[in-house]
């Protein structure tokens, strides 16, 4: 992923070339660069660094059109008024965010994805799944946002299934489109939570793709919500044709064996992975804060046990 110093030493290159339009092609963290791009090339003064060390002062600056064509299916970058980027010198990401920032166009065309590697396919897609459930279970949903979140969460087990075998097929490449959009747009409302932020650690640290690592969190973060509260949950469970919310968390879980995601993580972190010893960097309040039910240090470390504990012996306990 591009970090703060590629994005100030891109907009070192192009300020006062003159351009007038960013062309954001490939996946979300491309399209997340033009977008801060699209802010920094008009702000010259404001560099991407200065913001990260406290200049935020970009809410009244009126940025580039962007045209976003996105090449994956995951973040919905196409579609959102924030930008994620990573500062390499401390293993942190930040969101750039203002009222400005949605692309003046988005181009989503499936037919561009076809020859996408299984293992981008999956990560993108488990992020596409992981923001539709996050912004259903979340303080900020609204009916509106849940049912677009609900539209995109049911074309996504069937068609990444599918694309680990077919990965030509234009059926489920258009139903994983339009899931990231939709993701895209629900996140757009309410942001995302808490699984999002035990992630960013586990990218950052280890390398672990964004949304394998949103994934490793997703059912236990679920089922912590669901020893308080159920009803977040419980519309969307059966309009997923489950009878309870517990059963959609085993359906998470069936997926991802499904998947190989346990696998595919373990391929990167190993078999018995140190995560607590990264705890206390996983609670990020403008992401945990949006999760329902309140969560602390004690909670997140019990997360993150249940996490190792997945990965080492494959039993998901709660």
């Amino acid at each position: 992923n591009p970090t703060v110093a590629d994005i100030d030493a891109a907009t070192d290159r192009f300020a006062g070339a003159g351009i007038q339009t960013i062309i954001g092609l490939g996946g979300g963290s491309a399209i997340d660069v033009s977008k801060v791009l699209s802010l920094s090339l008009v702000a010259r003064k404001h560099r991407l660094s200065d913001w990260v060390a406290g200049d935020r002062n970009w809410a009244a600056v009126a940025p580039l059109p962007v045209i976003a064509i996105p090449t994956t299916a995951g973040t919905g970058s196409e579609v959102t008024s924030f930008a994620t980027v990573w500062d390499d010198k401390t293993r942190r990401k930040h969101s750039v965010n203002t009222p400005h920032l949605h692309p003046s166009t988005a181009l989503v065309d499936p037919s561009l994805a076809p020859t996408l590697p299984w293992e981008v396919s999956l990560s993108t897609g488990l992020d596409a799944y992981s923001q539709c459930l996050e912004a259903i279970c979340n303080r900020n949903a609204s009916p509106i946002t849940t049912a677009i979140a609900q539209a995109g969460l049911a074309g996504i087990p069937e068609a990444l299934r599918n694309l680990r075998t077919q990965a030509d097929s234009l059926a489920d490449r258009s139903s994983m489109a339009m899931a990231a959009l939709a993701s895209g747009l629900a996140i757009s409302a309410t942001r995302t939570g808490l699984a999002h932020s035990i992630s960013y650690p586990i990218t950052a640290h280890l390398g672990v793709p964004h949304g394998l690592a949103c994934a490793a969190a997703l059912p236990f973060v679920m089922a912590f919500n669901l020893e308080t509260d159920a009803s977040m949950l419980e519309p969307t469970a059966r309009a997923l044709g489950h009878r309870t919310a517990a059963d959609l968390v085993s359906s998470t879980v069936a997926l991802f064996d499904d998947l190989g995601v346990r696998d595919a993580i373990r391929s990167i972190v190993g078999k018995n992975p140190d995560l607590l010893g990264l705890a206390d960097e996983m609670v990020t309040p403008e992401r945990a804060g949006n999760n329902p039910r309140s969560v602390g240090a004690d909670d997140v470390r019990r997360i993150v046990a249940a996490i190792e504990s997945w990965l080492s012996t494959g039993n998901v306990a709660w």
